[in-house]
């Protein structure tokens, strides 16, 4: 199921991780570039910018602020991380017989 802005937002992202969030874009544009947070970048440069879709990036365990990374570097993280633990707690349909 695709994710719904209609829902509320986690916690996560309250106050706290806004104030995070700004503390690490005010350093980057102080110093003007910076390094992509995510272990796995999927760019050719790992490099960001301030006029860059920044996301805030954590441990897996979410707890642990990493750093600013790329949007789809943080997002792609994520989903793959989501999707392996689908496979972990989903079980295997059974199947039905056909009815006509």
């Amino acid at each position: 199921m695709p994710w719904s802005n209609s829902r509320p937002r986690s916690r996560r992202y309250g106050a706290e991780h806004r104030a995070a969030r700004a503390e690490h874009m005010t350093a980057l544009r102080h110093a003007g570039e910076g390094t992509c947070a995510e272990p796995v970048c999927l760019y050719r440069s790992r490099t960001i910018t301030p006029d860059m879709r920044l996301h805030l990036s954590h441990d897996p365990t979410g707890r642990i602020v990493l750093g600013l990374s790329h949007a789809r570097c943080n997002t792609t993280e994520a989903s793959k991380r989501a999707r392996a633990l689908q496979a972990t707690t989903s079980t295997t349909p059974q199947q039905s017989p056909l009815r006509w």
